[in-house]
């Protein structure tokens, strides 16, 4: 299971009163080239998985053209449609919002629809913003290392790009 009815409905009652991720525009900058760097090929489809307010694919149109983004959000109607294969999920700041036990779940279906890997991001500290009868917007908050444990049951981690007190960044391949 992905995701609870439960907390779909608090997902979208809170995208409907605010705009909801977009920090992850700054980063379209450097994760294309660096993705492409590390798979030394081209991509042409990368699935933003918890695309939020769509931010991502608004950045990347412009900057990368050539590349398709896809977009799967569970809390935004016409985008919680279950995802199609991707070359690259891209995964910034979500993680940390999925319900703790669905989060084996997730990983693997992260897993079955990308072709060459992704790039996960989780806040590894608590959210600014809450959810109405839920609480803080994070779920699970743990250290990078618990993260990279985690990751490690599904992927391979083949860079890490950052690892700070507040976020970590990998970019992952399928285990085989």
């Amino acid at each position: 299971m992905l995701y609870t009815k439960y907390y779909q409905e608090q997902l979208r009652k809170k995208h409907s009163k605010t705009s909801w991720g977009g920090g992850v525009g700054t980063k379209v900058k450097w994760i294309i080239p660096e993705v492409k760097t590390l798979l030394s090929n081209s991509i042409t489809t990368v699935l933003d998985y918890g695309c939020g307010n769509g931010t991502f694919k608004k950045v990347c149109n412009e900057l990368f053209p050539d590349i398709s983004v896809l977009e799967y959000d569970p809390g935004i109607t016409n985008k919680d449609i279950c995802p199609k294969k991707a070359d690259i999920v891209i995964c910034f700041d979500v993680l940390e919002h999925i319900e703790p036990e669905c989060l084996d779940d997730v990983l693997s279906h992260i897993q079955s629809i990308n072709t060459y890997g992704a790039v996960l991001q989780p806040c590894l500290v608590a959210a600014h913003h809450t959810l109405e009868d839920v609480g803080n917007a994070h779920l699970i908050i743990q250290d990078s290392d618990w993260w990279i444990s985690k990751f490690k049951q599904y992927f391979s981690i083949e860079h890490i790009h950052y690892n700070t007190k507040s976020h970590l960044a990998v970019f992952v391949k399928n285990n085989t």
